[in-house]
């Protein structure tokens, strides 16, 4: 009998793997190549105990999508290149459409609200799979530090929240496409179907 060891080398492939720098994230007002850092997706199922007289079991509580951090660097702008800085950009996202401190007005959630993109790419650049993050909206926004004995790029942090994700697998050409998700029979509730 071949050892577990013996038989993961025999079944290992050499696959091509994703790595963290191979991304594009894209939002309204943002361009692609300011995001340095992105978070991706993540959803906590707030597990919910459930006591009995001699113990207890677990059930899934309601399921809150984690808010994400994505870090923008903060290029110099220029008139004659037309390039607003990183800076200007999350500010008048956020002064545009989430708030605005001088007229203490708030926008509402069809002007602030983005769905947000996070594509993997391949080595060549092509697009694989990716994630959409739905009703994207800056939590908190943070202009980084300035340091006199530092030559460090000044960067930007966003906390953005959003109400959920949804992740599309690459598509293989000629291969079937899912475009609803596979559920399982109706639950009966009495005269109900779910």
């Amino acid at each position: 009998m071949a050892s577990s060891a013996a038989n993961y080398l025999n079944r290992f492939k050499f696959v091509d793997m994703k790595q963290q720098n191979r991304f594009v994230f894209s939002v309204d007002d943002i361009p692609a190549y300011y995001v340095r850092v992105s978070g991706l997706p993540n959803i906590d199922n707030n597990p919910v105990t459930v006591d009995t007289i001699n113990s207890e079991y677990k059930m899934k509580g309601k399921s809150r999508w984690q808010n994400i951090s994505i870090t923008l660097y903060d290029p110099i702008s220029g008139e004659d290149e037309g390039v607003q800085n990183g800076a200007e950009r999350a500010w008048t996202w956020l002064n545009t459409y989430h708030h605005n401190s001088k007229t203490d007005q708030d926008g509402f959630m069809d002007s602030y609200k983005r769905d947000v993109t996070l594509q993997y790419i391949s080595p060549e650049g092509a697009i694989g799979d990716y994630w959409k993050l739905h009703g994207a909206f800056c939590a908190s926004i943070n202009w980084g530090d300035v340091d006199v004995s530092s030559d460090d790029l000044i960067t930007i942090e966003l906390d953005l929240s959003y109400d959920w994700a949804e992740y599309f697998p690459k598509v293989t050409p000629g291969a079937a496409v899912i475009t609803t998700p596979q559920v399982g029979p109706p639950i009966n509730m009495g005269n109900k179907a779910i």
